[in-house]
């Protein structure tokens, strides 16, 4: 688990709610303080679909690419939120190929999630990475690799950052 603080937050406000570049990540949840306290659950309400969207569905979680517009509807206008909170996960595909790549030990059965928690509060925005395990883990070499994976990440879509 690493903190990191941005250094441009109007800039990385951009990145998260205008361009794609977390769009692939999905959205455990949501909370966002303006005038009153807005929360988004992100898991996918299976009973507003029909059977056959369903069979489309691989994942748990909606992905941000569909959340975010919301959340910007909600933070838009002339003053800033008072904080934000998102919780973003990999889905299940990018979860596996990352235990692929970095762990020879686990699989997706060991592993609840890859997230990044991403809070905003007093115009400064820390992300902050962590990994759900399902059973107890000894080994952190994936904690190592999937911080070094964010690292690349955000300096790869240009976020500037300093570790914490």
């Amino acid at each position: 688990m690493i903190s990191l603080k941005v250094e441009d937050v109007k800039k990385f406000m951009n990145k998260i709610l205008v361009d794609n570049v977390f769009d692939n990540f999905l959205t455990s949840n949501v909370e966002v303080a303006t005038f009153s306290k807005f929360s988004i659950d992100g898991r996918i309400n299976k009973k507003w679909y029909t059977s056959e969207e369903l069979e489309n569905i691989e994942d748990s979680y909606a992905k941000w690419l569909d959340i975010k517009r919301y959340v910007y509807d909600i933070i838009k206008g002339n003053k800033v939120p008072s904080s934000f909170k998102i919780v973003l996960l990999l889905s299940k595909e990018n979860t596996s190929n990352t235990l692929k790549k970095f762990s020879y030990q686990l699989t997706e059965n060991d592993v609840e999630g890859l997230f990044l928690n991403i809070m905003y509060e007093n115009n400064e925005v820390n992300i902050v990475t962590g990994i759900s395990y399902k059973t107890f883990v000894m080994d952190k070499s994936l904690d190592k690799e999937w911080d070094n994976s964010i690292k690349v990440f955000l300096n790869k879509n240009e976020v500037e950052y300093n570790e914490l």
